[in-house]
């Protein structure tokens, strides 16, 4: 065991991380209840809903920020106990994250085919790919939500020698560098897209230009900047001293973006498409600095206890809920018994692996 800081828990993030998951249920559940019931897409709430899936987008943002704060911290002070920072770093991450996600593929191998049927041709070859979190790159074909945790592991592998290099540099000129990475990843995603003569489709675009972690690591990057200057005092003032109008700001352009169409169909204009994501992973930015000096009310919002209940079982919920949307579909004549039967069903089977897989390893992590 290594002694080192213990960071402040910031607590308002646990409304981000709730706002985060509601969105992914949004996307999934509107997907699903569009295959059996007769909805008006053109509506605005509803186009607000398919475009859920940019709640991975503040996942990884929140991720990236909340890794390297955690880094930044805890970073020891002498290289002799780097070995056993890293260590322990890995260990803190394997059980945060392993146990939750093997046992919802566990789960999913399980169920009858009545209940969920997998995706999958060679259960064996994708086993394998799960077990080497390379689904991102050869299809999640157990639970398509999985793919994001397949860049999450990359990250976190990451992460470290991001932060080392990181602290060899000044704050101008880390910005000047975070600034050149970011740009030539969107250049490379925009050149490898125009090169596809053909007509895209979703899944095309999602599994070659969304999926890969060389792309998805835009916001996770972004969100270990933002962890950087937060640690080294490198905010602006502004917006330590406009925490609620920054919130308020953030969300009312997110809502106004993911409301006018939806970024997600196969009639979709995919340059559109990145310049879009691109636009919300920097909202996203400005929303979690914006809640972590956000005041009164708002402060109250993100921190409330239901908040906390929501963020506190996000990441099983995250794993499991697109495996009670069919039954859910199969016992509604409604779309309001839909609602109510899927987002209960997500909550209670989320509950249940938070209680009696993540709970109970999570205080072995606190102990190490």
């Amino acid at each position: 065991m290594i002694i080192t800081n213990t960071p402040k828990m910031i607590e308002s993030l646990s409304g981000i991380r709730a706002l985060a998951i509601i969105l992914v249920l949004f996307r999934h559940g509107v997907k699903g209840a569009l295959e059996k019931f007769n909805i008006n897409i053109d509506s605005p709430f509803v186009i607000f809903m398919i475009n859920g899936w940019s709640g991975v987008d503040l996942f990884f943002v929140l991720s990236g920020f909340l890794i390297g704060y955690h880094l930044h911290n805890r970073w020891p002070s002498k290289s002799s106990n780097f070995e056993n920072f890293i260590r322990s770093y890995v260990y803190k991450r394997c059980i945060r994250i392993l146990p939750v996600y093997y046992a919802s593929i566990g789960i999913v191998l399980l169920l009858p085919a009545s209940i969920y049927s997998i995706n999958s041709h060679n259960i064996t070859y994708d086993l394998a790919i799960h077990s080497v979190f390379l689904q991102d790159y050869l299809g999640s074909n157990f639970i398509v939500s999985l793919w994001s945790l397949a860049s999450e592991i990359k990250f976190y592998i990451l992460a470290p020698f991001i932060i080392y290099c990181f602290l060899k540099v000044n704050n101008k000129l880390l910005l000047i560098i975070a600034l050149t990475i970011i740009c030539l990843i969107l250049y490379s995603q925009y050149i490898a897209l125009t090169e596809e003569l053909d007509f895209i489709s979703y899944s095309h675009f999602f599994w070659e230009f969304r999926a890969p972690f060389h792309y998805a690591f835009l916001g996770l990057f972004i969100g270990i900047i933002l962890a950087t200057f937060y640690t080294r005092g490198g905010i602006p003032l502004w917006i330590k001293n406009e925490g609620n109008i920054v919130v308020l700001f953030s969300l009312a352009s997110l809502i106004f973006i993911l409301s006018s169409q939806s970024y997600a169909s196969d009639n979709a204009n995919w340059t559109l498409t990145i310049f879009i994501i691109a636009i919300s992973i920097a909202l996203y930015s400005l929303l979690i600095l914006g809640a972590i000096y956000s005041k009164s009310v708002i402060n109250k919002i993100l921190s409330s206890k239901i908040s906390h209940f929501i963020s506190k079982i996000s990441y099983p919920l995250y794993a499991i809920h697109m495996v009670v949307i069919p039954c859910s579909l199969k016992f509604s004549n409604s779309i309001l018994q839909f609602i109510v039967i899927y987002i209960l069903s997500s909550v209670l089977s989320a509950y249940i692996l938070h209680i009696c897989i993540e709970n109970p390893l999570m205080k072995l992590k606190k102990n190490f």
